[in-house]
C-alpha cells in the first residue's frame, strides 16, 4: 500500500486522539502565558503575513518557550541549519531558562550570519564536516 494510502480520513488521527479539541490543547498549556506581543499581521499583495521575525528572533522562540520552561534537563541540542532563526530562537530560551544549548551545525567555508548569531549568544555550536560517500 502506498505511503499516502493508510486512511481515507483527511484527519491526523493520533492527534485527534490525544487532542480532540481546544480545550484538550488549552488544558495542556495550563496557565502559561504567550510572554511576547501578538505577532505583527501584514498585508502582502493580497495575503496576510505573520511576521514574527519582527520580534527579533524566530517562531520557534513563541511555540518553545513552554517546552523549554517546562523541560527538566539542563541542556537542550539541536541540529541548526547554515540559515534560519531557530537557533537564535533557542539560544534567548536557553539563556532565559539557564540551560545549555548545544547546535550542531553543517561546516562551508565561512560561517552563515545566522550561525554567527548562534556563537555570539553563547551557545556551544559544533560545525561539523559534511559527510561524502566513498
Amino acid at each position: 500500500m502506498a505511503h499516502n494510502k493508510h486512511t481515507t480520513s483527511l484527519y491526523n488521527q493520533d492527534l485527534n486522539l490525544m487532542m480532540p479539541n481546544k480545550q484538550a490543547w488549552l488544558d495542556l498549556a495550563g496557565d502559561w502565558v504567550d510572554p511576547f506581543e501578538a505577532p505583527q499581521l501584514v498585508d502582502h499583495d493580497g495575503f496576510k503575513v505573520v511576521r514574527e521575525d519582527m520580534m527579533g528572533f524566530g517562531s520557534k522562540c513563541r511555540f518553545g518557550d513552554i517546552l523549554v520552561q517546562t523541560c527538566p534537563k539542563d541542556t537542550l541540542v539541536y541540529v541548526q541549519p547554515r540559515y534560519g532563526f531557530a537557533g537564535i530562537s533557542l539560544a534567548y530560551l536557553a539563556k532565559k531558562y539557564n540551560k545549555k544549548l548545544v547546535l550542531f551545525s553543517p561546516s562551508q567555508k565561512e560561517i552563515s550570519d545566522h550561525q554567527a548569531i548562534c556563537i555570539e549568544r553563547l551557545s556551544l555550536i559544533h560545525i561539523s564536516e559534511p559527510t561524502r560517500p566513498y
